[in-house]
């Protein structure tokens, strides 16, 4: 979180996997939704490193804390 977050704000997570076992993308849409519920209504996002713009992408690595991972 930056602290930058205002009535409306969405949220972005970083979501890593193994190669090959990377949801679908309608199943990562529906789990952006279900989360979103979850959150109270919020718009959430899921986002790749390579979705990530080049202009911050180095900057969103290197604060990015792993909340979850599977073992």
């Amino acid at each position: 979180m930056t602290g930058r977050h205002r009535p409306g704000s969405d949220v972005d997570l970083l979501v890593e996997s193994d190669p090959g076992r990377m949801p679908a993308l309608l199943d990562m849409a529906d789990m952006e939704q279900e989360l979103g519920r979850k959150l109270g209504g919020l718009r959430v996002g899921f986002r790749t490193p390579g979705d990530l713009s080049r202009y911050f992408r180095d900057d969103a690595l290197r604060d990015a804390a792993a909340r979850y991972e599977s073992r």
